[in-house]
């Protein structure tokens, strides 16, 4: 450093070092408001083994969490309400400054949470959590790139029995709120099983006798015909053809019959029950 005086500049000063240290205060910090939830994000810190997200309840700083990454979402929020943050930084075994105060309001969540598909006989289940305020949802499904509302339901669930036995089908689901269409849902996919549960299953009564049938299930082994006995389901019989004729019968008893068929090791579903007056 030199000193200008009359019309000179003086001799230099001594000469003095210093070395500047690395901010430890998170910068860049933002809050970003989502469908029931705020994102909370800042630069990362060099030399930081944590951070510690305070939010202002009232006139009170708490803290919610204590990430090692450079963001928190902060879902414990109410739509409507506007919520302040700050973040600090762990360096060196101590805290440092607080960061600038950012804030947020989250929207009402519209869009349905845990949305599952779940395959069975012939059908998959759709279901999720219920949308707080939603009048109906939208069920919409897809095996290509093109999206086709398949149903509107009021409740949380819905059946696609319009399915193909090994074919992989994907879902979306959306809510209706206050008068709108919300944001679509995460997309599920299931494939179908074929039906190994009897079909057609028919009692046709003749003299003496009762003859129970059903359509032929691939890849069954055998079958199992059961007869209710007042309250109880009793098998009265094994056989592997598609039929079987029930002589032990009473003229002008009711009966009731149902199939189960035996397909790779296991027994399906049972099939309707159907009923014939012996005669």
């Amino acid at each position: 450093m030199l000193a200008y005086v009359d019309g000179a500049w003086g001799k230099v000063s001594s000469v003095v070092s210093a070395t500047p240290t690395a901010s430890t205060t998170p910068q860049n910090v933002k809050a970003t408001a989502g469908d029931g939830k705020i994102t909370i994000s800042w630069s990362a810190v060099s030399g930081a083994t944590k951070y510690r997200v305070q939010r202002l309840n009232g006139t009170t700083w708490s803290t919610i969490n204590y990430p090692t990454a450079t963001s928190y979402v902060d879902t414990a929020v109410t739509a409507g309400t506007t919520y302040k943050y700050s973040v600090l930084t762990y360096v060196d075994g101590a805290w440092g400054k607080v960061s600038s105060e950012v804030s947020a309001t989250p929207v009402k969540v519209t869009t349905p949470q845990n949305v599952k598909a779940t395959s069975g006989d012939s059908k998959i289940t759709i279901s999720w959590s219920a949308v707080s305020g939603s009048t109906k949802y939208r069920v919409q499904r897809t095996t290509s790139t093109t999206w086709s509302t398949i149903n509107y339901p009021t409740a949380i669930s819905y059946v696609d029995t319009n399915v193909t036995a090994g074919t992989t089908y994907k879902y979306r689901v959306l809510a209706y709120v206050d008068g709108a269409w919300g944001k679509v849902s995460s997309v599920v996919s299931a494939t179908p099983t074929a039906s190994t549960t009897p079909q057609n299953v028919k009692a046709v009564a003749d003299e003496g006798k009762v003859t129970i049938s059903w359509s032929a299930v691939t890849g069954a082994t055998k079958y199992r015909v059961q007869r209710l006995n007042g309250t109880s389901w009793s098998t009265i019989n094994y056989p592997t053809t598609t039929s079987y004729v029930d002589t032990n019968v009473t003229n002008g008893t009711t009966y009731k019959y149902r199939v189960l068929a035996y397909v790779d090791g296991a027994w399906s579903a049972v099939s309707v029950v159907v009923t014939a007056i012996a005669n």
